[in-house]
């Protein structure tokens, strides 16, 4: 299937209020504004303006990268975020681990806003089990379908779609 690729210096320049950091540019500052979301990327610290709310990533969250749009499909915007944190989960468990580790690993958290709820998390992955060194979305062609493509230090790739609750592999 063709699709049409968004890469992150390229989604710079489209939607970029002040591009001062990404990790293609390795500066220190990002900016990203999405109908009327604003998420702000300074050093390994996120803040996130929308409906008069703000939410700023907590202590121990180091963001890597981010990427602003709307991941579901819902009209509302969404904020995916690329971060490294200690432990594979958060606070609750799955039922099938009794004690979460203590690694720092790598993980995708996606927020969303909208004026009933303010900001709020939409989805917060657990550890991903490969290293993420880049992504970007994919618009396929003919749909309305955001495409998140995972890229690993060796250069694969893999792609992934929202799917009512999470991200789901796409072929």
């Amino acid at each position: 299937m063709v699709s049409q690729t968004i890469c992150p210096l390229m989604a710079l320049t489209l939607i970029c209020l002040s591009c001062l950091f990404c990790l293609s540019c390795g500066q220190a500052k990002k900016e990203l504004e999405y109908k009327g979301l604003k998420a702000t990327l300074k050093g390994k610290t996120l803040k996130i303006e929308a409906c008069s709310d703000v939410y700023t990533t907590e202590k121990g969250v180091d963001v890597e990268d981010m990427i602003v749009t709307d991941i579901n499909n819902d009209g509302a915007p969404d904020v995916l975020v690329l971060c490294r944190k200690r432990g594979s989960y958060g606070d609750h468990l799955p039922f099938f681990v009794e004690e979460n580790d203590r690694e720092i690993s790598q993980h995708i958290f996606i927020y969303s806003a909208n004026e009933k709820r303010g900001i709020y998390p939409l989805w917060m992955s657990s550890a991903v089990p490969r290293e993420i060194s880049d992504w970007c979305l994919e618009k396929v062609p003919g749909r309305d379908l955001n495409v998140l493509v995972l890229i690993a230090p060796d250069g694969s790739e893999t792609r992934w779609r929202w799917d009512y609750f999470g991200l789901k592999g796409y072929p």
